[in-house]
């Protein structure tokens, strides 16, 4: 996906600011009580629970770490060993490979911080369980060597595994925030594991059953007890309202899945509570939203996609700022390939497909260009393509993060610093440079080194830093796509070579006069929606959601 930025700043007040344009009512952009869009109990929960579990991941690993050095010197109550040093090292690479991410990368989503949760425990448990059969094992063999003591043995033996068990479960319950319906769930499991095992161990050996069942019955206490005042715990400390512990909330919006994680901010698979429809929503967190440049690009991405109305760009449907000043903005959802990824998995594209997918962007841009916004980051990988039943290969043009308006009286946009950078493989020498206005020329410019990648697999100038690419784009001539792809019409090629010349003046003058020269080419009815259809079917289900950040 994409961020949002308008030119005029989001108020400060916690009141979501709709779309430029939009008439909808409060309702429809997710107001609570009041007017505001108050932080959801769901943001909460993850802070806590990440917190929780970065202190609770290092405590398991030195745990496991102890228990390992302990039993390679054989001094461990292991059943077997040799099978239980290689289920501690199993464990181990478990639990550290799972932790990391707790302590670097992207922030975890609630979703991924819960599954982490039951990583961690369920390791515990698995090592407990373990334990629990070595000290049943070692309790048999004492028992037969000394029947006199039998019933305390094996009394001593189930106590030493309720021990840890009771541990495990009163921090479960102390120590994680959970509903508690999810907390007994997890607590009973974790009550009836050993209950099990000792049962399994019991049928498996002729024991006593007097004084076996006495210490099954009193272990069954002793847990029961424990869990009963983690559970009580839990509701007293760390009780969460339902909805918060499955999702956490952007206003009106429950955040499924990290779709993409980038500098300026996450794009976020989510679901509308009410209308129950899938979208994919952006945000920038709080820290990053402070920053003045950061909250500039970002509303000004929101309200140059809010201005469009062509089928081939993407639509945004909301946007606001939550109480805790996290940015935001929602658009459809878009299961698809970026250009990119379609290159990748097709290889270069036939003529007619190209001509096809370009037309589709010439319209896109052609209205943004009407309305007097550029977009300026033109590149294979800000375009998706989807699979649209009855209309085939739909190309949607995404993030407009860099765009900006077109100067009054068509004199262009002066090119400005950072503000006016973009991706090196794809910009226009004028652009790159700052030399000049920047106009609607600019961005056909990037169309046209779309082109040369659809059509060849590579961008017109491959450099080993930015500033060679800059210079290329600037001052070297483009190799002819047909040197590398020699069955390409003359046609075709010429309008590419004509898109990437150096100066503006030599290119087309606008995206209805390049749409026009497309047509013309002979090959441009050799595509169409049944034949990309099928070629979409062809390529199988590997589409993902790669709207960008």
């Amino acid at each position: 996906m994409t961020q949002p930025a308008p030119t005029a700043a989001l108020p400060e007040a916690t009141t979501p600011v709709p779309p430029a344009g939009s008439s909808r009512g409060g309702a429809e952009w997710g107001l609570t009580r009041g007017g505001s869009i108050g932080p959801h109990p769901g943001d909460e929960v993850r802070a806590v629970l990440s917190r929780r579990l970065r202190i609770l991941a290092p405590l398991m690993l030195a745990v496991l770490v102890f228990y390992f050095f302990r039993n390679l010197k054989g001094s461990g109550e292991l059943a077997s060993p040799r099978i239980g040093l290689l289920l501690q090292l199993v464990l181990l690479a478990l639990l550290t490979a799972s932790a990391t991410p707790l302590y670097g990368g992207p922030r975890l989503s609630l979703r991924g911080l819960r599954g982490l949760e039951l990583i961690l425990f369920g390791v515990a448990a698995t090592y407990f369980a373990w334990l629990q059969c070595g000290t049943l094992f070692e309790a048999w063999d004492l028992r037969a060597a000394t029947p006199t003591r039998e019933a305390a043995i094996l009394r001593l033996a189930l106590e030493a595994a309720s021990a840890r068990w009771l541990l495990l479960i009163v921090a479960y319950g102390a120590v994680i925030p959970n509903t508690r319906r999810r907390c007994a769930i997890v607590l009973i499991t974790l009550v009836l594991m050993p209950l099990i095992i000792a049962a399994g161990a019991g049928l498996g050996h002729p024991a006593p059953r007097a004084p076996f069942a006495l210490a099954t019955l009193q272990m069954t206490g002793t847990l029961g007890t424990g869990g009963a005042a983690a559970l009580f715990a839990c509701t007293r400390l760390n009780a969460v309202p339902a909805q918060a512990l499955e999702h956490e909330m952007v206003g009106q919006y429950q955040l499924k899945d990290l779709l993409r994680a980038g500098g300026m901010g996450e794009v976020y698979l989510a679901e509308h509570v009410l209308l129950k429809r899938p979208c994919a929503l952006k945000l920038v967190r709080p820290g990053l939203a402070r920053d003045p440049a950061v909250r500039r690009r970002f509303e000004r991405e929101a309200r140059a996609m809010a201005a469009l109305r062509h089928p081939n760009a993407v639509a945004i449907h909301d946007s606001g700022r939550a109480a805790d000043g996290t940015l935001y903005y929602v658009m459809e959802y878009l299961p698809g390939l970026s250009l990119d990824d379609l290159v990748a998995r097709d290889g270069p594209l036939p003529s007619g497909r190209v001509v096809y997918l370009l037309l589709q962007l010439c319209d896109a841009l052609g209205e943004a260009h009407s309305l007097g916004i550029l977009h300026l980051d033109i590149k294979p990988g800000n375009i998706l393509v989807c699979d649209k039943a009855g209309a085939g290969e739909v190309v949607k043009l995404l993030d407009f993060g860099l765009a900006r308006e077109v100067a009054p009286h068509g004199l262009g946009l002066p090119s400005s610093g950072a503000e006016g950078a973009g991706s090196p493989q794809y910009m226009g020498p004028e652009q790159a440079a700052g030399r000049g206005p920047l106009d609607s020329r600019a961005d056909l410019y990037g169309l046209g080194g779309v082109a040369y990648f659809l059509l060849t697999g590579r961008p017109p100038f491959e450099c080993e830093s930015a500033l060679q690419l800059v210079l290329a784009h600037a001052c070297d001539p483009v190799t002819p796509p047909s040197r590398l792809r020699p069955d390409l019409p003359a046609d075709l090629e010429a309008v590419v070579l004509r898109c990437l010349e150096k100066e503006p003046g030599r290119r087309f003058a606008d995206a209805a006069e390049l749409a026009q020269a497309l047509r013309r080419c002979a090959c441009a009815g050799d595509w169409d929606a049944d034949r990309a259809a099928a070629a979409w079917q062809h390529g199988g289900d590997a589409a993902t959601v790669v709207q960008g950040t």
